[in-house]
């Protein structure tokens, strides 16, 4: 209270109201509620609403800046369609308490337009979190005297949901945080707030925080492989006590050493409670699930235009320019908004030491993990040639001249090193042999294959089929990927496996019987009995180099 007063009375009405908002946690009470309504309403005379055009991109947006004068204009735009309605309310929970939600979520609730317990149900459970989360005394007595319209009306008949709505509100109140008692100094808060709002028009007072946030994030997206916006970025966070700043930095303190287990831990919590903060603007067409981040920005994510006008809206978007990995449309593609694009599919497996690296944490499972055919045959003679370095590409089951076509000029791809192919059924039917495919020249020229859920007893033809100098095969399937590589000392072969010994004795087999001598062998995977051990040990004993799981315990 105190630090509010002084700025008050320093004119700085926008850290006043900062510093109201901070201290709401402590006391609850409605008459502090009142005055920080009072000054943020005077504020937000100079703040623009949230454009009508691209609605719900620019909410987000808005939202992703985190200038605490701005909630006046986000509250009032909350509604639109249900589950963009609900995405709004569970972004509110991102934010400390603030009994300025309580307004705008009464409003919404006071209509009773929508009492399904569909996908308006949902909007109904966010908006409970966010009253209790703020844990206002007003909004208890709205709830409440909306339970008592609502039950003294006769439209209950019309709307035979309302008992179980009425129901569910009664549960809400009852987990309400109690009110508090009134801060110390209301009187002399009072009377600096009408200083600060009674006849004197509303100053933009917070450009200069607006700008510097916009300057910072455009240097960030001019070039996101520059440490220096990002780190400044996130020191202001971390000044602000934005839980981004945290999560900024532990990303970047990934980059220089292993974080430890509950530094882990927590960059994990912080992801999934701040997910829609960070897509910002994106998140309309981003699926949340694939999304991966880097130094708090977007590095990968599988993209969905559901509608044209967000095509128009978001394609050309400046925060596309952080992507390096992503399943799109073509249109998106050439647009020219993903500069920085070198891989297309959210299943690659990474070679770190490359200008793409290895991506933090594990590989998006998801099943759009992989590019269509038909994608890869619009790309492979783009006009304009892409820099795309890897594609991962599901094989159809149905696989014949015309795909294998697709091969023959790749000119739109001049930078293709790496193919990854899913084949799942295709690979077992008659219509889509290995052969013609593995043996394609465009496909022998890579220097590296992905053949992702290939059978396991195809892997010596296929090493017969595609092995050279300075080449590399990767076999994956749901259990294992076996890496295998022409070495200096023969052929170098890389297991990581869930499996234990039985599991993945005849693909070794395969691989020994078709190698003319083996290198470096490792197998990455679970403890094995000592008798698994010493059978892996004999079967591999021409290696130069042997490492094998560690033996179980009295083994």
């Amino acid at each position: 209270m105190d630090e509010a007063l002084r700025l008050l009375a320093a004119d700085d009405p926008v850290g006043a109201l900062a510093a109201l908002v901070a201290a709401w946690p402590d006391h609850r009470d409605a008459g502090l509620a009142d005055q920080i309504d009072r000054l943020s309403d005077h504020l937000a005379k100079s703040v623009a609403p949230v454009p009508e055009k691209r609605r719900h991109a620019g909410w987000l947006d808005r939202f992703a800046s985190r200038q605490v004068a701005d909630l006046p204009a986000l509250m009032a735009a909350i509604e639109g369609t249900a589950r963009e309605t609900k995405a709004r309310m569970d972004a509110l929970l991102e934010l400390p308490p603030d009994p300025r939600t309580t307004r705008g979520l009464l409003a919404w609730a006071d209509r009773l337009e929508s009492t399904s317990f569909g996908p308006w149900g949902k909007v109904w459970t966010a908006l409970f979190k966010v009253a209790q989360h703020a844990g206002d005394p007003r909004m208890a007595a709205g709830l409440r005297a909306l339970v008592e319209r609502a039950s003294a009306s006769d439209d209950g008949a019309a709307y035979p949901v309302y008992p179980k709505l009425l129901e569910r509100i009664g549960k809400c109140l009852e987990k309400m945080p109690p009110a508090g008692p009134p801060p110390p100094g209301m009187d002399r808060l009072i009377a600096a707030v009408d200083a600060a709002t009674t006849g004197r028009p509303p100053r933009d007072v917070y450009v200069k925080a607006v700008s510097l946030d916009d300057r910072i994030r455009d240097q960030i997206y001019e070039d996101p492989d520059d440490d220096g916006p990002i780190r400044v970025w996130a020191d202001l966070l971390l000044q602000a006590e934005d839980p981004m700043g945290t999560f900024v930095t532990l990303q970047l303190e990934a980059e220089r050493r292993p974080l430890l287990t509950k530094e882990k831990a927590l960059l994990r919590k912080l992801l999934e409670a701040h997910r829609t903060t960070l897509l910002g603007p994106l998140a309309p067409v981003v699926d949340p699930a694939t999304a991966v981040f880097r130094r708090g920005i977007l590095h990968a994510a599988h993209v969905r235009f559901p509608t044209p006008a967000l095509r128009d809206q978001l394609r050309e978007h400046p925060w596309w320019r952080s992507v390096r990995q992503i399943v799109t449309d073509p249109p998106h593609l050439r647009s020219g908004a993903l500069p920085n694009v070198r891989r297309i599919g959210m299943r690659l497996v990474e070679v770190p030491g490359t200008e793409t690296g290895s991506l933090p944490g594990e590989l998006v499972q998801h099943d759009g993990q992989a590019a269509s055919w038909t994608l890869l045959a619009a790309l492979a003679k783009s006009r304009t040639p892409l820099p795309i370095e890897a594609f991962c590409v599901v094989v159809p089951d149905t696989f014949g001249d015309d795909q294998l076509a697709v091969l023959d000029d790749l000119s739109g791809l001049p930078a293709l090193r790496e193919l990854h192919l899913v084949g799942g059924n295709a690979w077992r039917r008659p219509s889509c042999p290995p052969r013609p495919l593995l043996s394609h020249p465009a496909v022998r020229a890579l220097p590296r294959l992905v053949l992702d859920r290939y059978p396991g007893g195809h892997v010596h033809k296929t090493w017969e089929t595609l092995g050279r100098k300075g080449r590399e095969v990767v076999l994956l399937d749901p259990s294992f990927s076996m890496t295998i590589r022409e070495g200096a000392t023969g052929l170098d072969v890389h297991v990581t496996t869930t499996l234990d010994m039985p599991g993945v004795s005849n693909h070794l087999k395969q691989v020994v019987g078709s190698a003319s001598g083996l290198g470096k062998v490792v197998v990455d995977g679970p403890t094995w009995a000592g008798r698994d051990v010493d059978r892996a040990a004999e079967m591999l004993a021409g290696a130069a180099e042997l490492e094998l799981p560690k033996r179980k315990r009295g083994t």
